[in-house]
């Protein structure tokens, strides 16, 4: 179950390090509005998601027919070929992609009811001393977080959480090996942000 929080409390995560990451994010939304940098965004999400030469979108590696037929009735109950796409763009885009698992709590016994792809900007990703994924927490933005052109304000306010087990995000994330991205992505994009805003530059001289 999901447990509020409060920044009055000793907070789980440093929040230099997600401000940075919320700041890269604005980048990357900024980014996004040019039309050559939607279109390779875009280029990366199909070729990642074309069906293979038997026609199918994903195949599932069991010794099992049970295990595969299982998974494969999950997967169309969850229409995760409709959903897959946009989880492929996400992380391309910002390095990571978070999905909430939502089953029924009254009958749980039905399994999974569907996923959601959740914004980046208000996930936390908590991790204990030795690295190990301990939880997430969901930042409830105010007012001024929905303006994008804000910039993201330092953790000293009384900011709220929703703390979510570990097992009810999945997190996919673009590996590396560069600190500054740590615990999260490094996105396509991220060697090309000196180019934009070099070509900003020029543009706002013209």
């Amino acid at each position: 179950p999901a447990r509020m929080t409060s920044s009055r409390q000793q907070l789980p995560f440093m929040p230099e390090v997600e401000v940075n990451r919320k700041k890269r994010y604005q980048e990357y939304e900024r980014m996004d509005d040019y039309p050559e940098i939607t279109a390779a965004f875009d280029i990366y999400a199909d070729d990642s998601t074309q069906r293979d030469t038997t026609n199918r979108r994903w195949q599932i590696i069991s010794d099992s027919t049970l295990v595969v037929d299982e998974i494969n009735k999950l997967f169309t109950k969850l229409k995760l070929k409709q959903l897959y796409w946009d989880v492929v763009r996400n992380t391309v885009k910002y390095g990571d992609c978070f999905i909430e698992i939502i089953g029924d709590l009254n009958k749980p016994d039905r399994g999974l009811k569907r996923i959601k792809v959740l914004n980046p900007n208000y996930i936390i990703r908590v991790e204990n001393a030795y690295g190990y994924l301990e939880k997430f927490l969901q930042e409830i933005p105010d007012k001024t977080s929905w303006d994008w052109g804000a910039a993201p304000e330092p953790f000293e306010r009384n900011q709220q959480y929703i703390e979510l087990d570990k097992n009810q995000i999945i997190h996919f994330r673009l590996r590396t090996s560069d600190p500054k991205y740590y615990p999260y992505g490094k996105s396509i994009a991220s060697g090309a942000v000196g180019i934009f805003r070099s070509l900003k530059l020029m543009e706002d001289a013209m």
